[in-house]
């Protein structure tokens, strides 16, 4: 059976297929360890985010649906709705991770159980917060509402001296906006003395002085239920159940970024002793191989090799030599290709002068095809050198369009812009003017928009983008911003005939322009598939415009315009998706609209050149040798 070479190398493939078998599994394994535990990593990101948005949803709720009255109506707040829905997916989270088999891998099991009690602390705590702003009420709602009616009750009775319910209403208020003891101190020290009033006057008679008496009393029971749910609340001055919320979701923010880190580190611990059993595994199966190829190469290969130096001695010979090397054939195989080897010398040997002849005819038309192609090397570098040239002019044309950045400095002293074109051309554009509109007003007009694609086709998009934009301005007395919008839409359509042309291409602008009152700072958004973050110290406000590309559309729809009031210190924020959308780091992943706004938060404070050499660099440390995905532009205007 051993006599036949085509079972020794059966015998030897099975015993290396069996070999590279056990890598592949091992290979297998790995990878199936390796997704799980970045599939924890990715679920704990995930969950961090979740707890970061509940926090924004809650101070939503705060300051916007606790200061209307259809929540005192209804008891129902869209913001705590989704708080609640995003604090189970939160717990979902964590127990999804604690219950995972690969979790002591990345040794956080204590500190996600620690998390997930945070996490019933911030829900219990809310919970009483929004119970306790309940029972607080606003304006005719809860105990301020009965507050007033008492207050309204008194003012009613014509004897009793005006200026005195006027005085305590002052308290009340003061107190209200201030939440300061003494405020308070003063409504209880005038409550009591004009008790004191009512009780000496004799002016009023004893029905009425017993109906003061009640509603006064009233009035400053409902005045201290106020005062106990205020201090309880604490939430202008950062104590009482507020503070206790702060300090928990600061404490979770802690935790998280503790967890994330010591995964991250636990995570490439684990690969790195992986990968080392792994290799010593590999090493291990190598050396067998190469072992048990030595004793195969031993037992057949000798009579191969002395075949093979005849060979080479017969080439050598310039296929003339007849004589070769005694070989004893171990094999069948090898005996048949021996016999055949003498056999076919011979016949070489007879058409080596045919074939000299056909080599000669084949070398002379090889060289007439290599002067052919060199000659159409040279044909396509000047057509390349000319397309080059013609993208650079594009360039300079396009360049020539936008503002400058001496007309955008003059019109926002404190400014930036970071425009990074993927190709010699760029889809992405910005777009500044200055006017009086016929009211009379004072108006900086601000867009930054994104061109279907991006190098030629998207910089002829922006190109139409910017020449219609300075046509819509002066020629149709613009008010508002979604009128802007609406004019360019119809321009853009109208240009590239999408209405009516049934095989167009639905080229587009996505596009968020925002118009600023120069003299009572008012801004007003529009946007086309874009927003715009106002940052506020750290709180960022995000004016979202509508889901509605400039063309490509048939049927005819608006846009519409939300507004904000700027303070002085104001930092505004337009970009494309070219930025966030970028991959990098050390999964090869997006940048993400997160990342970037954090990035921005943390530096809002430094001067405008600092925050785009930081946005600088931090894009070229995250794409690192990636080649850049997109088209790239943001603008930063400090108010």
């Amino acid at each position: 059976m051993l006599k036949s070479l085509k079972n020794k190398l059966i015998i030897s493939f099975a015993a290396i297929t069996s070999l590279s078998f056990i890598v592949i599994i091992g290979n297998e394994l790995y990878n199936n360890r390796k997704n799980n535990i970045d599939k924890i990593v990715s679920e704990l990101n995930q969950a961090h985010i979740h707890h970061l948005n509940t926090v924004n949803l809650f101070r939503d709720f705060m300051f916007i649906d606790a200061q209307k009255n259809e929540y005192y109506e209804t008891k129902k707040s869209i913001n705590l709705q989704a708080q609640d829905s995003l604090l189970k997916q939160t717990k979902l989270s964590v127990q999804s991770i604690l219950s995972s088999s690969d979790i002591n891998v990345l040794e956080i099991n204590e500190e996600l159980i620690h998390v997930n009690n945070l996490i019933d602390s911030f829900q219990n705590i809310t919970s009483q917060i929004s119970n306790l702003i309940v029972l607080k009420g606003f304006k005719d709602y809860g105990n301020t509402g009965m507050m007033r009616e008492h207050a309204h009750n008194i003012e009613n009775i014509k004897s009793f001296p005006l200026e005195y319910i006027l005085m305590l209403r002052r308290n009340e208020k003061d107190y209200i906006i201030r939440e300061e003891s003494k405020y308070s101190d003063s409504f209880i020290k005038n409550h009591a003395k004009y008790m004191l009033f009512i009780s000496n006057s004799s002016s009023l008679g004893a029905e009425t002085k017993s109906y003061l008496t009640e509603e006064m009393e009233k009035y400053i029971f409902h005045f201290r239920q106020l005062v106990f749910y205020t201090q309880k609340i604490g939430d202008k001055s950062n104590s009482g159940l507020f503070k206790k919320l702060n300090q928990t979701t600061s404490a979770i923010q802690t935790k998280f970024n503790q967890i994330n880190s010591k995964a991250e580190q636990s995570k490439k611990n684990f690969f790195s002793r992986l990968r080392l059993y792994y290799l010593i595994l590999l090493l291990i199966i190598i050396t067998l191989s190469l072992v048990a190829g030595y004793i195969l190469a031993v037992k057949i290969t000798k009579p191969i090799s002395l075949l093979s130096e005849s060979m080479n001695d017969f080439v050598k010979s310039n296929f003339t030599k007849k004589k070769m090397h005694t070989i004893e054939t171990t094999t069948l195989e090898i005996e048949k290709l021996v016999s055949n080897y003498k056999a076919l010398k011979n016949e070489i040997i007879d058409k080596i002068e045919n074939f000299k002849e056909k080599v000669e005819e084949r070398t002379n038309e090889i060289n007439s095809q290599n002067k052919m192609l060199k000659r159409q090397k040279n044909e396509a570098e000047l057509i390349n050198k000319n397309i080059i040239t013609g993208l650079t002019y594009a360039k300079y044309i396009q360049g020539s369009l936008l503002p400058s950045i001496e007309f955008f400095t003059e019109l926002f002293p404190e400014s930036f812009i970071l425009h990074q074109a993927k190709d010699i051309v760029s889809g992405d554009f910005y777009w500044a003017k200055r006017f009086i509109n016929i009211e009379g007003e004072d108006l900086s007009v601000v867009a930054v928009a994104d061109a279907t694609g991006h190098g030629v086709s998207g910089a002829l998009m922006s190109m139409l983008g910017i020449t219609f934009l300075n046509d819509i301005t002066p020629r149709t007395n613009i008010q508002h911003a979604s009128e802007v919008l609406t004019n360019l839409r119809k321009a853009i359509t109208d240009t590239l005939n999408q209405k009516e042309n049934k095989n167009r291409i639905n080229n587009g602008i996505d596009i968020g322009l925002f118009v600023i009152n120069n003299r009572t700072l008012r801004l007003e958004f529009a946007g086309a598939n874009r927003f715009v973050w106002v940052i506020r110290g750290e709180e960022v406000f995000e004016l979202k415009g509508d889901n509605l590309p400039i063309g490509g559309y048939e049927t005819e729809k608006f846009y519409n315009d939300f507004e904000l009031q700027l303070k002085k210190g104001d930092n505004i924020y337009l970009f494309t998706d070219g930025y966030a959308d970028q991959f990098g780091g050390v999964d090869n992943r997006k940048f993400m609209k997160s990342q970037l706004k954090s990035l921005l938060i943390e530096n809002c404070n430094q001067k405008p050149e600092k925050q785009k050499q930081v946005l600088e660099e931090t894009l070229e440390q995250w794409k690192g040798k990636i080649e850049q995905t997109d088209d790239i532009l943001i603008i930063g205007i400090k108010i």
